[in-house]
């Protein structure tokens, strides 16, 4: 796994990079209104020297100097600008990918680390759209990724799907992400153009933690355990059934 995510890491990267980019960079430049933007991606030459996925993910940490005094709401901004968030698609269970990030990105860690940190991503997330032409968008656009897609959803949804995040949700926050998400998932089926079985799966993965979280008595939850611990492989025909249960307000 590691040797194939190298070289999608390494094709991903290159691919993205601007050529015409000559400017020394630093990390007070990389700060736009306390947001780090990780601009050295932007340089191809940077590259040259990484032989590892570690190396990699070691070059795409948030400075401790920075990290330390930025306010929660720029953390979460800066989270959703790390260069290597869409490292999950590489994993089969996308979950296990989403948990290999947490576990190696600074910034994710101390976003957990924060006592507010949780509630902020939730704000972030209530805020996500799709318009009618089934494009990803976002109330708050300073800070934030110039062009939002469905990997941005993809990974939000899954943050807060996942064990260590969803560990730190109240009963509280339950039905305000309940709302957000079932509004999500409806204009996912109305643009079926654009949005994948991936992103379904995503949005009934959220919703089965928040089922589980509610610990409501009608609630399958050896089904949804196990739902979740397979990162919602399962046979098509359970989607339908998952959909009518739990995508619902």
């Amino acid at each position: 796994m590691k040797k194939f995510l190298l070289f999608f890491l390494w094709g991903i990267l290159l691919y993205s990079c601007d050529l015409k980019n000559e400017e020394k960079i630093t990390s007070q430049t990389q700060l736009e209104d306390g947001v780090y933007t990780f601009s050295q991606f932007s340089d191809p030459n940077f590259w040259k020297n990484f032989h590892s996925t570690t190396e990699i993910q070691s070059a795409c940490q948030i400075p401790e100097d920075l990290l330390k005094e930025m306010s929660t709401d720029n953390l979460v901004k800066s989270c959703m600008n790390y260069p290597l968030f869409f490292t999950y698609t590489a994993y089969t269970n996308e979950l296990v990918g989403i948990s290999e990030i947490i576990n190696s990105f600074n910034g994710l860690k101390e976003l957990m680390s924060r006592e507010d940190g949780v509630k902020k991503l939730i704000n972030l997330y209530q805020k996500f759209n799709i318009d009618p032409k089934g494009n990803v968008m976002c109330i708050t656009k300073a800070g934030l990724p110039s062009k939002l897609s469905f990997l941005h959803l993809g990974y939000i949804e899954l943050l807060l799907s996942s064990k260590e995040v969803s560990n730190q949700i109240s009963n509280e926050d339950v039905s305000k992400l309940k709302t957000t998400a079932l509004n999500l998932y409806q204009k996912k089926l109305e643009n079926v153009q654009s949005f994948s079985m991936d992103d379904i799966k995503n949005s009934l993965l959220l919703s089965s933690r928040l089922k589980l979280i509610e610990n409501s008595n009608n609630v399958d939850a050896a089904g949804l355990n196990d739902f979740i611990l397979k990162g919602g492989i399962v046979e098509a025909r359970k989607y339908e059934t998952l959909s009518r249960d739990l995508m619902t307000k």
